[in-house]
């Protein structure tokens, strides 16, 4: 009897290991479009994998990963340091704009909803963020005023920052 629970106990746990699946890898493609060099640091949540990537100014580098849920560090742009997390779950591409500037794209917009390109379609501008699985980064920091002019009585400067890709869609997280 304590033979056959014995034998149970290595059966199972050989079954165990046999059924626990490798690690998924995946294909990172970056390219680097910013004019500066881009350094990547990516930190893995459950795999306890770690990456650290260089990609030089108007190159395009493949890398192969393991799939995981990644702490993300980005430097790009001169220096401009940028924390978040990367889903990776399947193969992404990367695509990192030029330096304080956003990708913009025409769009086609009907207004009245009926499909016909009349006097009611009209010609949009919107920012172009990329596919879900071809993401375009930009973070920049600018400073804008406001101010009011009776008597001099009020001047602020504002930073703000602009971050995309933005969305539960992306993998690319601020």
């Amino acid at each position: 009897m304590k033979k056959l629970n014995l034998l149970l106990i290595v059966a199972l746990l050989a079954s165990a290991l046999l059924a626990a699946s490798p690690a998924k890898l995946v294909r990172l493609d970056v390219n680097n479009k910013s004019g500066d060099t881009v350094y990547l640091k990516l930190e893995g949540a459950l795999t306890d994998s770690f990456y650290y990537l260089t990609i030089p100014d108007g190159g395009w580098k493949s890398f192969t990963i393991l799939s995981d849920y990644y702490n993300r560090t980005t430097w790009a742009c001169g220096g401009v340091k940028s924390t978040g997390k990367l889903i990776v779950t399947g193969n992404i591409r990367l695509t990192f704009v030029a330096c304080n500037t956003i990708p913009m794209d025409w769009k086609w917009i009907d207004l009245n909803g009926d499909g016909v390109m009349d006097i009611f379609t009209e010609l949009f501008r919107h920012v172009n963020q990329g596919e879900p699985t071809m993401e375009k980064v930009v973070y920049f920091t600018y400073y804008t005023g406001a101010y009011w002019t009776f008597n001099c009585g009020f001047w602020a400067v504002f930073q703000v920052k602009v971050k995309i890709p933005t969305g539960c869609y992306f993998r690319y997280r601020y």
